[in-house]
């Protein structure tokens, strides 16, 4: 088993695990802590925008802490920030998945920016194994493999034969934000796109990507810990070979989870938990299942940034 394979299995089994747990205490502000642990569900983990996910804009760009108070004021109205408050879709919405012409990160030029001139192939591990990035003090780190319709390793991209990538990436380090928050962050993901060559009619993309981030510091309410664990799994998402606006996953299911727990100095931990399964069939809109601190509801949204009709 790989490295990154243990590394996803370790931290998926938290988000997997997450529980609709709650300390039982009050923090120094009272409510405005369960606020805190809702507000956390609207956006991404520090650094968790570089590995492979469906989720929306780079939690970065918020600087997200848990009185609310981020790069850009207030970030208030609960799960789906990124979807214009209550009731949307946790992380920023689906924007990490329908990338930029809705071509799901699979338009021109996808395989240059993934397999790149000082990508190297190592005949050892059958990957190509790209230099590390250091972005915020976060060392980033990915690896490419190429196969053949019968699972071959190949150790060059041939436009006939190349059928399947497998990409796999970390995120790991710690980081002091904008405004001088400790953040510790530990991602990883693993994506597999097959159905590549010119014999194929369709692509199917599988894979996981998980995380955790432990954010520390002081705010408005106190001196805080908040931890945030994040999954993300895709399974048999079926896309037509040709993608674009109005072409939608043919099948297959995404599941993303969240579980944000904010502790204040003197305080018990208040802990809240989200799950999202999305479920595709060709049409403009998804089927959605949403449990959030055990409680389910069903709902429908449409593609590619809609916000969720629930009953």
């Amino acid at each position: 088993m790989t490295r990154i394979t243990l590394r996803l299995a370790a931290v998926a089994l938290v988000a997997g695990l997450a529980a609709c747990a709650d300390g039982g205490g009050d923090s120094p502000t009272g409510n405005s802590t369960e606020l805190a642990v809702t507000n956390g569900f609207a956006t991404m983990p520090v650094g968790f925008d570089e590995v492979e996910n469906t989720f929306g804009n780079p939690g970065d760009s918020t600087g997200w802490r848990p009185d609310g108070m981020g790069r850009h004021g207030p970030h208030g109205g609960g799960p789906g920030g990124g979807q214009g408050g209550p009731g949307g879709l946790m992380g920023g919405g689906l924007g990490g998945f329908f990338g930029p012409g809705h071509d799901f990160h699979l338009g021109r030029g996808w395989l240059a920016a993934i397999l790149n001139g000082t990508c190297v192939f190592d005949a050892a591990s059958g990957r190509f194994l790209c230099p590390d990035r250091v972005r915020d003090s976060l060392v980033i780190t990915h690896s490419v493999a190429l196969y053949d319709a019968l699972g071959a390793v190949q150790s060059a991209w041939d436009t006939a034969t190349t059928d399947k990538v497998n990409l796999q990436k970390t995120v790991t380090g710690t980081t002091i934000r904008w405004n001088g928050d400790t953040a510790v962050v530990n991602h990883a993901s693993d994506r597999t796109i097959a159905g590549l060559s010119s014999a194929a009619t369709r692509r199917v993309l599988d894979g996981t990507s998980a995380g955790t981030e432990t954010l520390t510091g002081t705010d408005t309410a106190g001196t805080f810990t908040a931890t945030r664990t994040v999954g993300d799994t895709l399974v048999g998402v079926t896309l037509p070979k040709q993608v674009g606006r109005g072409v939608y996953p043919l099948a297959g299911t995404i599941t993303r989870s969240m579980e944000v727990s904010v502790t204040y100095a003197g305080s018990d931990p208040v802990t809240r938990s989200r799950r999202e399964v999305l479920t595709f069939d060709g049409t403009a809109t998804a089927s959605l299942v949403i449990t959030q601190n055990g409680v389910t509801k069903t709902c429908t949204v449409p593609l590619p940034h809609g916000r969720p009709s629930c009953s």
